[in-house]
């Protein structure tokens, strides 16, 4: 599922440029830019989209023009592409578990 789903960290001072987080890294995280002291947002995009997607970034320029966040738009499109619905349905719980940890990875950094 790791090389299936990906986290891009998006911050105020790099609004056009993601990093690319990995779960249980800490040493990326550190790098990253991620700020324990901003709220972070999780932008996951739905069937047939990527995170290049005008929904995706458009969600992602509005959080970052009105404030500091940790934006992390999760990218599943792996997954998640037409014509395979039924394989995108199927894939969603596992990848909800997938981001799960890394919520709870961060949470546990700080």
């Amino acid at each position: 599922l790791q090389e299936n789903v990906k986290f891009y960290l998006y911050t105020r001072s790099k609004p056009a440029n993601y990093l690319q987080l990995y779960l249980n890294d800490p040493a990326n995280l550190q790098q990253s830019g991620f700020d324990l002291h901003s709220e972070t947002k999780f932008i996951i995009h739905g069937f047939a989209n990527s995170v290049e997607g005008v929904v995706v970034q458009s969600i992602k320029k509005s959080y970052l023009d009105k404030g500091w966040f940790n934006i992390i738009v999760v990218d599943w499109s792996d997954l998640s592409m037409p014509p395979y619905y039924n394989t995108a349905v199927t894939n969603i719980e596992s990848v909800g578990n997938y981001v799960s940890q890394m919520i709870e990875y961060l949470i546990m950094q700080g």
